[in-house]
């Protein structure tokens, strides 16, 4: 099981919450999205890593 983590270069574009909303969400309190503290295997997770346009989603 892997978790995942997004660093502050995220732009907010919202690519990961849509592909993968059980593991990312959009920050509260800024544009940057997090993500959730869970395990997960979901193949979503991955494909928001490769897709994200910054780099910003690295597995802890």
């Amino acid at each position: 099981m892997s978790k995942y983590e997004v660093n502050d270069q995220c732009i907010g574009c919202g690519m990961c919450v849509g592909l993968c909303p059980d593991v990312f969400e959009m920050g509260e309190d800024s544009y940057q999205a997090h993500a959730k503290d869970v395990d997960t295997e979901d193949p979503a997770a991955e494909e928001a890593q490769r897709s994200c346009p910054v780099g910003a989603i690295q597995k802890k």
